[in-house]
C-alpha cells in the first residue's frame, strides 16, 4: 500500500502540475480575439479563436483538478492504511495533505462560482493562482521531505486526537489559500478593470469572503481542539509554545478581516492586503515554526 500511496502522489502531482498549466493560460495565455486558421489545400480554414482556446483550457483544467484530488486522496487513503495511523504525524504527509486540500477546496469554490462568471471573465482563472500553490507544496514534500514511513513519536500517538486535530487544521488553511489566489487577482485586476478576461472584482470579494468563511471556524475549532489535546499530553490547554502562538496569530489576522469587512465597511485593496497577509501567518506557522523555531510541535520528521 505504500507504493501504492506514492504512485499517486505521483499521479497527483503531475495531474496539479498540468491543471496550473492550464489554468495559466486560460487566464493570461490566449488573449487575442481574432480567428486562428490552418492553410490547407482549399485556402484558410478557420479553426478557433483566442477566446475559445482560452475557454478550452479553463475546461482542461478543471478536469486535471478533479483528477488531481482523486488520485491524491487515493494516495492518502492507502498512506494511511499503510501506516496504520492519519496521514499527518510529518512535513511529508501533512504537505501533502495540504495540497489535497487546497486543490479540494479550489474544485468545490469553482464549481459554485464558475456558473455566476459571464461570458469571458471565468471565475476559473483563479485557478491560475491558486493551483499553482498546491503544486509547489506537493513539489516541496518530495524534493525535500522524507517519505519513508516511520513509527510515531509518544505525544502523537492518540490517533483521533491527532486526526480530528491536525485534519482539522490541514483543511482549515487549505479553504483559506483560496482566498490568497481570489486577493492576488483582485490586486491585479484593480479598482477598474484592467483585464477583461478576469472576473469583476464582486467575483473576487465573494470568493475570498466565502473562503474565510470556510476556513475560519475551521481554524477556530481546531486552535480549540489543539488545546483539549494539549492538556490530556502535556498537563495544560495553553502553553505559548511558538505553534501555538503563530496559529492564534494567524486566527487573529482573519478575526481582524471580517471585523474590518463587516462592521467597518472594508472592501477592495485593503481586503485583499489582508487575506494576503493572513496567508503569509498561514506559511509562516505551517513552514517556519515547524521548522525552524523549536518547541513541542517539532515533529517534521526531516
Amino acid at each position: 500500500m505504500e507504493d501504492t500511496a506514492y504512485y499517486m502522489f505521483w499521479s497527483g502531482l503531475i495531474s496539479t502540475a498540468v491543471a496550473s498549466v492550464a489554468y495559466v493560460v486560460h487566464a493570461f495565455g490566449l488573449r487575442i480575439g481574432y480567428p486562428l486558421a490552418a492553410a490547407t489545400g482549399a485556402g484558410n480554414v478557420v479553426v478557433g479563436n483566442g477566446r475559445a482556446a482560452a475557454a478550452l483550457m479553463g475546461r482542461v483544467g478543471t478536469l486535471f483538478t478533479w483528477l488531481a484530488v482523486l488520485f491524491l486522496t487515493i494516495s492518502l487513503a492507502a498512506r494511511w492504511s499503510a501506516a496504520g495511523r492519519p496521514p499527518v504525524s510529518n512535513m511529508w504527509e501533512y504537505t501533502v495533505g495540504f495540497g489535497w486540500g487546497i486543490t479540494l477546496f479550489y474544485a468545490l469554490f469553482e464549481r459554485h462560482y464558475v456558473h455566476r462568471s459571464n461570458g469571458w471573465a471565468s471565475a476559473r482563472t483563479v485557478g491560475a493562482f491558486v493551483m499553482p500553490l498546491a503544486l509547489g507544496l506537493l513539489a516541496v514534500s518530495e524534493a525535500f521531505f522524507p517519505s519513508r514511513i516511520q513509527p510515531l513519536v509518544p505525544a502523537l500517538q492518540a490517533n483521533r486526537l491527532l486526526a480530528a486535530h491536525v485534519g482539522t487544521m490541514m483543511i482549515a488553511y487549505s479553504a483559506l489559500s483560496v482566498s490568497f489566489g481570489a486577493a492576488v487577482m483582485y490586486l491585479i485586476q484593480g479598482e477598474g478593470r484592467r483585464f477583461a478576461q478576469l472576473p469583476e472584482q464582486d467575483t473576487l470579494e465573494a470568493i475570498g469572503y466565502g473562503s474565510v468563511l470556510v476556513g475560519f471556524p475551521l481554524l477556530a475549532l481546531g486552535i480549540a481542539l489543539g488545546a483539549y489535546w494539549g492538556n490530556s499530553a502535556w498537563g495544560r490547554y495553553w502553553g505559548w509554545d511558538p505553534k501555538e502562538t503563530s496559529a492564534l496569530v494567524t486566527w487573529l489576522v482573519y478575526a481582524g478581516y471580517l471585523h474590518a469587512r463587516g462592521l467597518r465597511g472594508w472592501r477592495g485593496n485593503r481586503s485583499a492586503w489582508l487575506l494576503i497577509a493572513g496567508f503569509v501567518a498561514v506559511l509562516f506557522t505551517f513552514f517556519a515554526v515547524n521548522l525552524w523555531v523549536s518547541g513541542l510541535h517539532s515533529y517534521a520528521g526531516v
